[in-house]
């Protein structure tokens, strides 16, 4: 539920702790691209390009290069910040693109830096990063692990900030291992320090978790209630990414009571804001999540064309995990309308997409393996 939103909000814990990022327009790209061509310091420089690299995050490729430029700098300076910076960046640069190999060998190059140094502050957030691409790879031992060492060091420091986030993560990991009362211990725990930090957006996306955690198991007036505590914060402070993802948690949630209409309004509200946003992967998602309702309420033209939208996106996008399902729903449509020779050409498709994913879960197994060995 709301996955891919809480795997881009947690990577802030995974990025360069040597300069603080500020979003801003193409202003500020080229007041930084100015600084890079005709700075005369290079520590200004390297930081620059690391801001560059922020900033480009949405085209992996530009940010690739603008942190391989920093990398460089750093590395002809000896200027062991930068470096580091830039490698932990390069490692969560290479996580964004599902390269866990290359992210954990420059996370492990980091972290060996950072204990050499002894660089604690920057060690606890790279051992976090390597948590987190731990659990992607299914590997929740060791994901656990990497965390809970994170976490020691954090409180070392009383870096609040950076407990809030393990928290969280530990929250989350819980929620897997479907350990209700210990997923919302931690996450309560992460909510309770950023009230106590006036973190804002910290608080609605922890009661945004915390409604995850009752959703999953099956307390579905709990999960709206704490569902309700986010979606003010998120209006308040105008968060209309989180505010969308909130809704579709809302829809989620309205539908598994087998109430259609307003799991339908909910999904129609996301749709919209991440549709305006750009947001192509969740608006993909969301309109199969639309058209699964319509399905349920037995509007199959309906449910056909937010399926084929949905499916075309997906393509265009690359997200097989989105082609996969547009297919299996497409499948169950047509068995609904008994219409047997579409049902036999989905269920072609969809079990080759299927494939496809089995096939992208044993390279990451494999990835896996290789760095139990090593």
């Amino acid at each position: 539920m709301n996955s891919n939103f809480l795997r881009k909000y947690f990577l802030t814990a995974f990025c360069c702790c040597i300069i603080s990022c500020s979003f801003g327009g193409d202003r500020q790209t080229d007041s930084l691209l100015q600084v890079v061509s005709t700075g005369k310091d290079p520590v200004k420089r390297i930081n620059a390009l690391l801001l560059l690299s922020d900033l480009e995050v949405s085209d992996p490729i530009k940010a690739q290069d603008f942190a391989n430029q920093a990398f460089k700098l750093a590395k002809e300076l000896d200027y062991e910040g930068g470096y580091l910076a830039a490698l932990i960046k390069l490692s969560q640069l290479y996580f964004l693109q599902s390269d866990f190999k290359k992210a954990i060998e420059l996370a492990q190059e980091a972290k060996e830096i950072a204990e050499k140094s002894d660089r604690k502050a920057d060690l606890a957030v790279i051992l976090d990063g390597i948590g987190l691409i731990y659990y992607n790879l299914g590997d929740k031992k060791e994901c656990a692990e990497y965390y809970f060492s994170s976490l020691k060091i954090a409180e070392q420091l009383k870096n609040k900030a950076l407990i809030c986030r393990i928290f969280t993560r530990i929250g989350l990991l819980y929620i897997d291992q479907k350990d209700l009362g210990k997923s919302i211990e931690y996450l309560t725990k992460a909510k309770d320090l950023a009230i106590e930090l006036k973190e804002r957006e910290g608080m609605a996306v922890s009661y945004n978790n915390i409604a995850v955690a009752y959703y999953n198991s099956g307390d579905y007036v709990k999960s709206l209630f704490f569902l309700d505590e986010a979606l003010k914060i998120s209006k308040a402070m105008s968060l209309e990414g989180l505010e969308a993802s909130q809704y579709l948690n809302y829809g989620k949630t309205y539908f598994k009571m087998k109430k259609y209409q307003p799991a339908m309004q909910y999904y129609m509200r996301a749709l919209d804001i991440f549709t305006r946003l750009n947001m192509l992967p969740k608006a993909a998602s969301c309109r199969l999540n639309i058209g699964e309702a319509q399905l349920a309420a037995g509007k199959y033209n309906e449910a056909e064309a937010n399926f084929e939208v949905a499916l075309a996106n997906a393509k265009e996008k690359g997200l097989k995990d989105i082609i996969y399902q547009s297919y299996k729903l497409l499948h169950e449509l047509s068995l609904k309308r008994a219409d047997t020779s579409a049902a036999y050409t989905y269920t072609i498709l969809e079990n080759q997409w299927k494939d496809s994913l089995a096939l992208a879960d044993k390279e990451r197994n494999l990835v896996k393996m290789e760095l139990q060995y090593h």
